[in-house]
């Protein structure tokens, strides 16, 4: 029931945020990531359902195929909803110079423990029926505390060394509370992974994954109740400044015509 409820609200979230984003028309790669995350998570919402009350003498009573749906689902919430949360920063931040470099390699290496760990996933549900061993926990704690210290850290970086409007500035600083926020479920349910098996490593599991999808919505719905109350839509875009997206130097190029 707790896994499904926090499902639930994920999910709401999820569609709230993707209805608001196309109907403002900003749409863009983090609703992208959003969707891919939302399409996993509804995923794990079935199998919540479909998982059975423990036995009597405590040991799980999953099926196999929930196992399995599981294994490859979990993960894919939880990276498609990190790299949601990486493109927000890039959208508000849009970092220049090293910054950029710094924000592109984590994407690369998101990307990289995202196929990793699906990978081992399924070859432990191949040949350890879904039972992880120590070595899979090891490995997903120190992907966790990789991942979500650079969402922690880069908003800081970002911070730092580039001057923000102050609704950007406020959009960063939300973005380093909701990565706290996931490094907190990421370290309870670590914790617990070393431990007996239990139901509760499924339903902490359930968690991580949900809660990660609605850090990722949080940047948007706040801005949703910033424009229901009336406030100023910190999700606009400055009307001060004028940004052009092309690989031309617009400068060099009017100098040479000149």
């Amino acid at each position: 029931v707790l896994a499904a409820t926090f499902h639930g609200v994920a999910i709401a979230c999820t569609v709230l945020r993707l209805s608001y984003r196309y109907h403002v028309a900003r749409l863009w790669w983090e609703d992208m990531w959003a969707t891919i995350s939302l399409a996993f998570d509804l995923i794990c919402f079935a199998c919540a359902l479909l998982e059975r009350p423990p036995a009597p003498d405590g040991t799980l009573s999953v099926p196999n195929r929930v196992f399995w749906l599981l294994s490859i689902s979990f993960p894919c919430v939880l990276w498609s909803a990190r790299a949601s949360i990486l493109c927000s920063l890039i959208r508000v931040a849009n970092p220049e110079g090293c910054l950029r470099y710094v924000t592109s390699g984590t994407g690369i290496s998101f990307a990289f423990m995202w196929m990793g760990i699906v990978a081992q996933r399924i070859y432990v549900c191949e040949h350890h029926a879904c039972r992880a061993p120590n070595y899979v926990a090891i490995l997903q704690l120190i992907t966790d505390i990789f991942s979500d210290g650079m969402l922690v850290a880069l908003p800081l970086l970002v911070f730092r060394r580039i001057k923000l409007h102050k609704n950007r500035k406020t959009l960063i600083l939300l973005s380093f509370a909701a990565a706290l926020l996931i490094t907190v479920v990421t370290i309870l349910h670590s914790a617990i992974l070393f431990g007996p098996s239990s139901t509760g490593i499924i339903v902490i599991g359930h968690v991580k994954a949900a809660v990660s999808l609605i850090v990722c919505d949080l940047l948007v719905l706040v801005t949703l109740v910033y424009r229901v109350c009336g406030f100023e839509d910190i999700d606009a875009p400055n009307k001060s400044e004028t940004i052009v997206f092309t690989s031309v130097d617009l400068e060099q190029l009017e100098a040479d015509c000149s």
